[in-house]
């Protein structure tokens, strides 16, 4: 261990990292105390222009936040590079990756000298453990890191007062802070992929998937598809690499805790790993069992006791000359957007073989399963064979043109997929296959039907052959023209067989997630979901809507009743549905919008808001409130992805609205006031205010249906209307409370500061905010207290005696 591994890793200088040439990362300098920081942009370079993929990066992480996903770097900051800079985004350190922790610093501890913490066993399967949970919490939102590696993995250590200059110092790794770095060519639901990831092979470092590498040259050659419908399979083989990379030597003896039987075992658990990538449904994530396979490891009385005892930096120990650090991603030759092209123009030139599926080679750490005699259940598991990767991967798909246009009752034309030829080392089963033999996409494929990108780019749709004019029958409809439902296990319509197109381009899970949400049937109501609420008139399937002077007068007042029979038997909506589908009552109607709608609706709003949050938490000079604004007036979503129309029911969503105003306010009926707006919501579930306004009224309750609410309030912020460009005070300041009481607090800060950029005065914000703790407890404390210090640097705490700083809590005001 040198002086020049110890800045490296442990330095506050401001220091260039080792990249490739089309990027640019600085450790940036930072005071005793204070957090590392690190710089990230993109160059253009190598003769192509990467700089675009900065904000690629940005995008992601931001939406990593939203979702509260723990495993990642903090940002700091992002700069869009006005002025013809690049673009650079700005994280807090995240940790010591895994390559340095494996090559730059050998430790030890009881007199015995180790190359790095995981030739440790319980360090190893800590690890294990970790890396496990951290892919579980990414691919839970359908995203693929892609290129996972020792060097794009942190784990930070511990105690953070820790000195490596002085002798004697023990330190160790948290491994419960993991995070996952570099993730400006990953894939996740919504982020659109319009050029090929400039990811190249590495043919010294075996640690890409097969499906990946197959992926990636698809998409050199123009066809997206393949790369598209990539998931977590890559990343688990990436991790068995890495994990079988730190495995000691069989037979090497006992040193870190090792034995035998554990190293048996561990060899089953990267085998495990190794089948999952090989045979693995993409449905059916094998993380959980696998995280409790390591726990289970973990439990071991010896095993808890080496993560608990720290180690001392070795000052004279090396690392072994077979520990080369981890390479840099390679990159290969950008290319332009893929363009619509026949799906035959993606074969193979004549005289080219097309790519092998499945392993081109042995990999280069599988020999090792083979000397372990005594680790009979490893044995049984050799991968060393060249396995096929299953059709989905890789293989290029043809679709002959019918002969004529579709008729009711013809069967679509047949699709072939064609599957390379095995190498010789392939398995039997692949080798005995015939090698004429069709592959016909299963049936649950056809329920996921592609977006209209993907179909565009995968295979258009063949021009009809015109027929006489004496015989030309009606002209159907195109395949195309209804959207695809968003539902991830929609059912298949047996009565109705697949047409080549949607057989030819299946639909990956994380297009589908970011697909339209009508498709969906009636959710069943539990503890979570939102309860249908107690309908304000007698006979609310038969009775129109009452008369607007009844109801501005003399507001009815709510009766419980059971749910209406029309909800349970009502059929699951489609895009495109006209407003006559809905139900004519207001009541029913805005249950079934509620509940079957909403909830999508709101993850798209989420996804909407990201930047606008994101903006504003970093704004911490009132200048910077105009550029939150400016992201507030672009958050909005288009209007086929917003709520079903409800047809002309404004006049009588305004009648109500107020209505329930008055019973809130005036008659202090809380009851009332929200049977009367949710009858509101149904009549026109468009209109913004209504739409927070029930969200306010949901907050009101005891307890709080904190869920309900913040859903509400961001389609509400979202809601694709002029009338309030950047969303109402009154909904941001629901949003910030509702999020608060959902453990968002992170959301909750920055909508706070939100309202102070829409706001023309901090008295009334203060206000607000003090009454929002008093009524609601601890959870509103933080958020509030980070936006009155925000008052606070801004010199304006003196405005108002609610905003003086530090707060005085026993002074709060209870709002109604």
């Amino acid at each position: 261990m040198n002086v020049d591994n110890i800045d490296r890793v442990f330095g506050r200088g401001r220091l260039q990292m080792v990249t490739g040439e089309h990027v640019e990362v600085f450790r940036e300098e930072a005071l005793p105390g204070e957090r590392r920081r690190y710089t990230k942009r993109f160059l253009s370079s190598m003769g192509g222009d990467f700089r675009h993929w900065t904000e690629r990066e940005w995008r992601i992480l931001a939406r990593l936040l939203g979702h509260g996903i723990v495993p990642i770097p903090d940002v700091v900051q992002f700069d869009r590079g006005a002025g013809g800079r690049s673009a650079l985004v700005q994280t807090y350190d995240a940790g010591i990756t895994v390559d340095h922790w494996a090559t730059l610093l050998p430790v030890e501890r009881d007199g015995r000298v180790l190359r790095h913490v995981f030739e440790d066993c319980a360090h190893w399967w800590a690890l294990a453990r970790h890396c496990l949970i951290a892919l579980d919490a990414i691919h839970e939102l359908q995203l693929v890191h892609l290129d996972l590696k020792a060097d794009n993995v942190c784990i930070p250590y511990g105690p953070a007062d820790f000195d490596p200059t002085q002798p004697g110092q023990t330190f160790y790794p948290q491994f419960g802070q993991i995070a996952l770095i570099d993730f400006a060519f990953s894939l996740v639901s919504g982020e659109p992929l319009t050029t090929a990831l400039p990811i190249g092979h590495h043919d010294d470092h075996d640690y890409q998937s097969p499906r990946l590498l197959a992926a990636l040259e698809a998409g050199r050659r123009g066809n997206l598809l393949p790369t598209r419908q990539l998931d977590w399979r890559c990343d688990v083989f990436s991790l068995a690499a890495m994990l079988r990379r730190y495995l000691p030597t069989p037979g090497a003896g006992e040193a870190g805790g090792w034995t035998n039987r554990r190293l048996a075992t561990a060899l089953v658990l990267v085998r495990r790993l190794v089948d999952a990538h090989d045979h693995g449904a993409p449905g059916q994530r094998p993380h959980k069992e696998l995280i409790g396979l390591a726990s289970q490891v973990l439990h071991d009385r010896a095993m808890s006791a080496s993560l608990a005892k720290g180690w001392r930096l070795s000052l004279t120990g090396v690392p072994a000359v077979d520990q080369t650090p981890t390479p840099v991603t390679r990159i290969a030759m950008p290319v332009g957007p893929a363009v619509a092209r026949p799906a035959s123009a993606t074969m193979p030139p004549a005289g080219e073989s097309p790519p092998a599926p499945g392993r081109g080679r042995p990999l280069l750490w599988a020999s090792a399963t083979a000397a372990v005699a005594v680790a009979a259940i490893a044995l049984t598991w050799p991968w060393s064979e060249a396995e096929p990767t299953p059709p989905d991967a890789g293989a290029t798909q043809a679709e002959a043109p019918p002969a004529s246009p579709p008729e009711p009752v013809a069967a679509p034309a047949p699709v072939a997929v064609v599957v390379p030829v095995p190498e010789p080392a392939a398995s039997a089963a692949v080798a005995a296959a015939p090698a004429s033999a069709a592959v016909v996409a299963p049936p649950t494929v056809v329920a996921e039907a592609p977006s209209a990108p993907v179909v565009v780019a995968a295979a258009p749709a063949p021009a009809p052959v015109r027929r006489p004019a004496a015989a030309t029958p009606p002209k159907p409809k195109p395949p195309v023209a209804r959207k695809p439902t968003a539902v991830a296990a929609a059912p298949v319509r047996p009565a109705s067989p697949p047409t080549s197109r949607e057989a030819a381009s299946p639909a990956p899970p994380f297009a589908m997630a970011a697909g339209p949400v009508r498709g969906r049937r009636p959710s069943t109501v539990g503890s979570g979901a939102l309860q249908p609420l107690p309908t304000a008139v007698a006979a609310p399937t038969a009775a129109p809507a009452p008369a607007p002077v009844a109801i501005a007068t003399a507001p009815p007042v709510p009766q419980p009743a059971p749910p209406s029979p029309v909800l349970a038997s009502a059929p699951a909506a489609d895009d495109g549905v006209p407003a006559r589908a809905l139900p004519d009552d207001f009541v029913v109607r805005a249950n079934m919008l509620l509940n079957d709608h909403l909830p999508q609706v709101a993850q798209r709003a989420e996804r909407r808001l990201l930047r606008v949050l994101h903006i504003a938490a970093g704004a911490d000079q009132p200048w910077q409130n105009a550029e939150v604004l400016a992201a507030a007036r672009n958050a909005r979503l288009s209007v086929d992805e917003a709520l079903p129309a409800t047809g002309a029911g404004a006049g009588d969503a305004r009648l109500l609205n107020h209505a329930a105003e008055s019973a809130f306010w005036s008659a202090r009926n809380l009851g009332q006031a929200l049977a009367l707006q949710t009858r509101a919501f149904g009549a026109d579930a468009s209109d913004q205010e209504v739409a927070g306004n029930l969200a306010f009224y949901y907050l009101k309750q005891k307890p709080a249906r904190a869920e309900a609410a913040r859903q509400l309030a961001l389609y509400a912020l979202t809601i694709p209307q002029p009338r309030y460009a950047q969303g109402r005070l009154e909904d941001w300041t629901t949003f910030a409370i509702a999020s608060a009481l959902t453990g968002r607090e992170r959301d909750a800060r920055a909508a706070l500061y939100v309202t102070l950029a829409l706001s023309n005065t901090v008295d009334r914000q203060c206000r607000i905010a003090h009454a929002a703790v008093a009524s609601h407890g601890e959870r509103l404390r933080g958020p509030t207290e980070a936006m009155l210090a925000r008052i606070r640097s801004w010199g304006r705490s003196q405005d108002s005696s609610f905003c003086r700083w530090p707060p005085g809590w026993t002074a709060g005001v209870r709002a109604p």
